[in-house]
Parts: C-alpha cells; structure tokens; sequence
C-alpha cells in the first residue's frame, strides 16, 4: 500500500466540485489520478461513469493497465464481491482515451448530424499537407478575380511571390484549427480596426509602458547600488539619473505624436569609467542594463519615431483592409479544402475536434447532445491540462456538469505544445479562481519523488530567477517550488555543475574549426572517460549498494537531435 502525502491524498479522496491539481513533475500524478478513479470503483462506483482522458495513447493504455490491475488485486482479496467482477471486464471498453479518439467518437456516433460518413478516415500529416498544397495553388491561381482587394494585400505584406502569401494563409489557418468559434473570431479580428477601436493602440502602448517599467525598476536599484558602492560613481549616477528620466517620460506618454517626440529627443552620452573601477560588479551590472535600454529604445522602438497619431489612422484603414482580403483568403481555402476532405472523405484530427464542437454548441448554448453526455459521465478527469487549447477547453465544459465534476491534472512548467497552439494561460487562470479551502478546489502536489535534493535545488534556483508571469507564464513562488519527496542515500560530490564553454576560445591542441557542437560533443566525451577511468561510484537502488559506474548509467540530454554529433 503506497504512502501517500497529504496533498495526494487529497486529490484522490476529495469530491463535490470541481478540482484542479497542481502537479510538480514526479509528483506522482499518474498514480494519484489512478487511485483515484481505483478507489472511487472500490466504493461501489461504475468505471463506465468516468471520462479519462489524456494526450498520447501510451499514456491512456498505461493508465487503463494500471486501474485494471488494481481492480483484478482487490477481487482476488475479495472473491464474493460481483461489484469488482463486473468492473474488470468494463475497464477494457470504459472511456480512457486520448483527446483525439473520444472527438472522433463523438463525430461517428453523430455523423448524420455533420453530413458525413460513419467510416471516415484520419488524414496523416504528410497526407494532409499534400492535400493542403493542392488547394492553396487552386486558391492562389484564382485569388485575383475572387479575392476583393488581393492586388493590395500582396502590395500590404510586401510579397512578390505567391508561396509568401501561402504561408500567411497557413499560419492563420492553422490558429483557427485551435479555436472554436472561426467565424466570430474572423469578425471580431476585422472589428479591431475599426476608427473607433482602440484596442491595438492601448494594447502596443501597454506592451511599451510594461517593458518600460521593467528598466525602470532596474533603474532605480542599479542607482542605489552605485551610490552604495563608490564616492567616485557621481558622474555615471547623473547619466544614470538622466537615462532613468527618458524612461519615465516614456511612461507618461500617451499617443504617438507625444511618443515619437520624445524617441527622438532621447541621445546617451559616452560613458567615462573612472579610473581604477572598470571590474567593479556595480559598473559592469549597469553597462548592461544601459546597453540593454539603448538597444530596445534605437532598435526595437526606433520605428516609433516616425509614427503619428494621423499615419497611424491611415495606416489602421489600410490594415483592416489587408486584414479583410487575408481572412476571405483563409476563408475560401478552409472551405475548398473541406470540401477536398469530404470528397475523400478522410480528415484531420483539428477537423474532427471541430466536429464535436459543432455538435456540442449551437449559437453559444450547449445542444441536447452535449446535455446528454454531461449528464453520462459522472466526473471528467483530464490529464495533462496544461496543454489544452481553447477550442479542447470549450469541449471539455461543454460535456461537463456546469464545470463542476471536471477534475484536471497539470502543470503549467511542464507545457510542452505552445507550437500546436495549447494555452497554459487558462490552466493558470483556473488555479487563480480556484480556493484551498471551497470549490472550485486548488489541490497543490508538490513534492518530489524522482530526484535527489541537489537536483532540486539547482532547478529551484534557475526558475527562481527566470520565471515570472510575465515570463514564463508562472509566479515562481514557494507555491511552485519543488520539494524532496524521496529519501536517497548520503552521497558525495553530488552538487550540480555548471561547465560553461567559450565557443570563440581557441584550444592549442584544437583541431582547426570545430563547431560550439563538436566542442561540446568533446568536452562531454572527456568528462564521461574520466569518470569511467576514475571508478566514479553511483548508487544501485536495485542491489542497496554503490558501485562503479558503467556506461549504461549515463544519459546525455540534447535540446534537438538536430545537427548533433553526439
């Protein structure tokens, strides 16, 4: 019988609304998740009143082993209970599913509904993408005469050619793959630039005043610290102060004539190190951060020099113009491509996720379908919801009981499909709305039970120092810390290091033109022959023993496989 904390037992026990679970990584989730739906058949419950669902296939085969195996366990303790017996068969058919396999249910149970065929197909990607290039060339080859205003959308984006327009048409229709109402959100895009709409002026304003605030405070702190340091720092402390005056009119600074105006204005000084000071940390921090703030003010924002409240009007009017010539684009390439779909009848997984959203909402309600599922299932628990995204979101709340039998599983550090859309964002804002103490329920694990304490702590410390909202998208607060949740046995020499490698630095003994990869590639070589040579000792959980380490101990981790020498 597994030990559980506090926490997990929480988060397998607790029911009545809707619950929310933090999970650290190896906080033991996927066990947690399991005892959960385990104990709720253990108590008389129907597996086949849960909706499991999770991202990979493995992951969904993994947990339906699992809750199996436990069930098989507890009938054999308890050979007479005709409840467990009945559930075993049932795990193998109940609903533990990938996302992708339950929206394709729902469209073949309904496909009278959607005017489709019961038995369609599911594109693979190389198939789709060929299917994708067919209908943007059909597309393209008529867009002059179809299209309202394309001659000036090709002379908007700048683009000479035809293939630079397709990929502004893919990239769009990619997006309204993730989202599930396209055609609101087509109108409300060209809405934006309406005259009196000022949404993208306060937006850019906004991003400006934000950046601006972050040198500010860098600022204010870098002042104090050259005041603290030296009595010979009065001359760098006056441009110092002169500098933090640029960025405070830039915050009191509210239309672009007023903007362009001071951009302009603003000049900095060569800067005099006096004499004997030129390592002194204080020094070097706020050649940095000034450095920092030239180049965002005469690179970044050096366009907004020369723009006005009245060119930026003209240039609004000309942009929903384009804006309106790209999305008809998208528009007609999104429908001849359905149509292509539908005469072979296959599609691809965003198209039958759109599917079971047009089946699931009818203008903004939920239909008596989704009424329906909602009332099947009596808990919906997702894993992995941190990389849900907005149109996955809508489904999951459409099938739900007014939101309150979802329990979600994530971890909003752990997302790993921003380039697929997903939006960690609504994960963390429903752990904002969410109390520890009422529903919706906030239920925090984490501890740790993979690592050893050095390892923990080295991560702590980087996401400590790099993550913020702003950011990273979370509050790297005590909250998100990870914590020791395993006992390993004393060690030495265990700190982690940090071996930083000059890729301009040339070795004597260095072959000529060696990449920063080849190099590294080398120095790991080096460090893992040492420790082989060395007899470095590791720990054996299995034999209880340290020993000598082997080369099977060893894994080298590359962020891409791409260009690797390893």
């Amino acid at each position: 019988m597994p030990s559980w904390t506090k926490d997990q037992e929480l988060a397998i026990n607790e029911r009545g609304g809707k619950i929310i679970v933090s999970a650290a990584a190896g906080s033991g989730k996927t066990a947690v998740l399991s005892e959960r739906v385990i104990k709720y058949v253990l108590s008389g419950g129907n597996i086949d009143d849960l909706l499991i669902v999770t991202f990979t296939r493995a992951a969904a085969s993994e947990m339906r082993d699992r809750i199996k195996k436990k069930i098989e366990d507890a009938y054999l303790k308890e050979p007479s209970n005709m409840h467990l017996k009945n559930q075993i068969p049932l795990v193998l058919v109940s609903k533990i599913t990938t996302m992708d396999a339950f929206y394709s249910d729902i469209a073949k149970e309904n496909f009278d509904k959607l005017n489709i065929s019961k038995d369609f197909n599911v594109l693979s990607g190389i198939e789709e993408n060929i299917l994708k290039e067919e209908v943007i060339k059909e597309v393209l080859n008529d867009a002059f005469k179809d299209i309202l205003d394309y001659e000036f959308l090709l002379s908007f984006l700048n683009k000479t050619t035809t293939d630079l327009v397709k990929e502004e048409v893919f990239k769009v229709s990619n997006f309204l793959d993730t989202i599930p109402f396209k055609d609101e959100f087509i109108e409300h895009a060209i809405n934006y630039y309406d005259d009196n709409n000022t949404f993208y002026k306060e937006k850019l304003f906004k991003l400006i005043k934000e950046k601006m605030m972050l040198y500010k405070d860098m600022y204010e702190k870098i002042i104090d610290e050259l005041y603290n340091a030296s009595d010979s720092f009065d001359n760098l402390i006056s441009d110092a102060n002169k500098e933090l005056n640029y960025i405070n009119d830039i915050l009191n600074v509210n239309s672009f004539d007023e903007l362009s105006k001071r951009l302009r204005s603003i000049s900095f000084d060569t800067l005099k190190t006096p004499r004997g000071f030129k390592d002194d940390p204080s020094l070097i921090k706020y050649k940095y951060i000034r450095s920092d703030l030239k180049d965002e003010i005469k690179k970044n924002l050096d366009e907004l020099c020369y723009i006005t409240d009245e060119s930026y009007a003209k240039e609004n009017k000309d942009f929903k113009r384009a804006i309106k010539a790209l999305l008809s684009l998208v528009k007609k390439y999104r429908k001849e491509l359905l149509l292509k779909k539908r005469s072979i009848n296959s599609y691809s997984f965003s198209d039958i996720a759109s599917f079971a959203v047009e089946l699931l909402i009818k203008d903004g309600k939920k239909t008596t379908l989704a009424e329906n599922i909602s009332k099947k299932y009596k808990e919906i628990l997702i894993d992995e919801c941190q990389d849900n995204n907005n149109l996955q979101n809508v489904i999951f709340k459409a099938i739900s009981f007014n939101d309150s039998n979802l329990f979600s599983v994530g971890d909003v550090k752990q997302s790993i499909y921003r380039f697929r859309s997903a939006c960690p964002e609504i994960f963390s804002r429903n752990k904002d709305e969410a109390s520890r103490d009422s529903f919706p329920k906030l239920i925090t694990l984490s501890k740790n039970f993979r690592s050893r304490k050095e390892v923990l702590d080295f991560c702590n410390f980087i996401f400590e120092n790099t993550m913020t909202n702003e950011f990273g998208e979370v509050n790297y607060d005590d909250s998100e810390r990870l914590y020791l949740g395993a006992s390993f046995n004393e060690g030495k020499d265990l700190d982690t290091e940090v071996h930083i490698i000059d890729g301009k630095e040339k070795n004597e003994s260095e072959e000529e033109n060696l990449s920063n990869i080849q190099k590294e590639a080398i120095y790991v070589a080096e460090k893992i022959k040492s420790m082989l040579d060395n007899s470095y000792m590791v720990y054996d959980n299995k034999k209880g023993e340290e020993r000598k380490i082997k080369e099977s101990d060893i894994v080298i981790l590359l962020r891409s496989l791409k260009n690797s020498v390893m």
